[in-house]
C-alpha cells in the first residue's frame, strides 16, 4: 500500500510539473525563435567582420577572416530563397537576406537637379529624371542595354522603376575579364538591364532591382540569376521596351 501511495504521488507532481502555470509551455513543446534575422545583419556588406553577427554569437573571427559554414549549418539557410536567407559569408561573399530598402520616393525632376535623399548606391528608388536627353548625355530613362560610362542615380532609378535590373561593377584598376562575364548575364534583346560602371562603391558589384539590391565582392553566376528572377520585372511602372 505505501508503494502504490508513493506511484500516485509522484505521477500527480509529474504532471502539475509539465503543466505549470497557463503562461508556461509544457516541456515538451519547444519554443519557437523569431524567424526574423535582425535588421542591423542584413545591412552588413563589408567581408572583413571584426566580430561574428547576432546570427553567429559564438564566433568571433578577426578582421577579414571569412566565416566558415559546414554542412547544416544555419539549419542550410543556403537552401531557402532570398527574402528568407540569414546572412552568411562563403569565401568574400556576404549571402545577404535581402530584405526591402525604404521607398524614397518616385518623384520626376528637371534634369538639371540633382537627386538626393538616396539611402543605397546605387539608389533603388527616389527622385529621377525624365527627358529624351539628359545631362548625363543619355535619355532618362536610359534604353536597356550595356555603357562603358558611369550612369547617375537620376537615370538609373527611372529605369529599375520600369522593372529593369541594374548590373554595376566598381573595378579602378580594371577588370575586363569580370566585365565580360557579367555582360554575358544580359540578354540579347537588351530588354529590362542596364549594366554600367558605377563608382565609390564599397563591393565591386552590384545587382539591383526596384527597393532591392545585393552587394558583391566575387561574381557568382547563380546567386546573380536568382537576384534577377526574384526581382525583375516587379516595380511600380514595369516596362519591357524603351521609352525612348
Amino acid at each position: 500500500m505505501r508503494t502504490r501511495t508513493l506511484t500516485i504521488v509522484i505521477s500527480v507532481v509529474a504532471v502539475i510539473a509539465a503543466c505549470g502555470s497557463d503562461d508556461q509551455l509544457p516541456a515538451s513543446q519547444p519554443t519557437v525563435a523569431d524567424p526574423s534575422p535582425p535588421t542591423a545583419v542584413a545591412t552588413i556588406n563589408s567581408p572583413g567582420l571584426s566580430s561574428a553577427p547576432e546570427l553567429f554569437p559564438s564566433r568571433t573571427p578577426s578582421s577579414g577572416d571569412p566565416i566558415t559554414i559546414v554542412p547544416g549549418d544555419i539549419a542550410d539557410g543556403l537552401n531557402q530563397p532570398l527574402r528568407q536567407r540569414p546572412l552568411v559569408q562563403i569565401g568574400p561573399n556576404l549571402i545577404p537576406h535581402v530584405s526591402q530598402n525604404p521607398e524614397v520616393g518616385r518623384e520626376h525632376i528637371a534634369n538639371d537637379v540633382t537627386g538626393s535623399g538616396y539611402t543605397e548606391s546605387p539608389a533603388t528608388s527616389g527622385p529621377h529624371w525624365f527627358a529624351p536627353i539628359t545631362f548625363a548625355v543619355v535619355p532618362s530613362p536610359a534604353r536597356w542595354g550595356v555603357y562603358e560610362l558611369s550612369l547617375p542615380d537620376e537615370v538609373l532609378v527611372h529605369n529599375i522603376e520600369h522593372g529593369g535590373v541594374g548590373i554595376h561593377y566598381n573595378c579602378p584598376a580594371g577588370c575586363a575579364d569580370l566585365i565580360a562575364t557579367l555582360e554575358n548575364l544580359v540578354p540579347p534583346n537588351r530588354t529590362q538591364f542596364i549594366m554600367s560602371p558605377y563608382l565609390n562603391m564599397d563591393t565591386k558589384i552590384a545587382i539591383t532591382a526596384w527597393r532591392h539590391h545585393m552587394y558583391l565582392d566575387q561574381f557568382d553566376e547563380p546567386l546573380i540569376r536568382e537576384f534577377i528572377a526574384t526581382f525583375q520585372d516587379k516595380a511600380p511602372e514595369s516596362i519591357l521596351g524603351n521609352t525612348f
